[in-house]
């Protein structure tokens, strides 16, 4: 990945252990990535930016993340 990440505002691992959820800020556009955090390289297993769309010199979107991230590969509830 070749994005510069600038905030983290929230990351979780799922209760089997086998992935990272982290979400935030990169070149000031919104992001999400998983991985696994026992990868030798580091590498997200899937990463989701929000693009700009429809800008100009005098319109630019500004974004901002708050909260947490919750993904986890099976329900908390049941296991499935």
């Amino acid at each position: 990945m070749s994005t510069a990440i600038s905030d983290i505002s929230g990351c979780t691992k799922s209760t089997d252990g086998s992935s990272l959820t982290i979400i935030g800020l990169a070149n000031s556009q919104p992001f999400a990535f998983k991985m696994n955090p026992a990868s030798p390289d580091g590498k997200p297993d899937t990463f989701t930016s929000i693009e700009y769309y429809a800008t100009s010199k005098t319109v630019k979107p500004v974004y901002k993340t708050f909260g947490a991230a919750f993904l986890d590969n099976k329900d908390v509830n049941d296991g499935k």
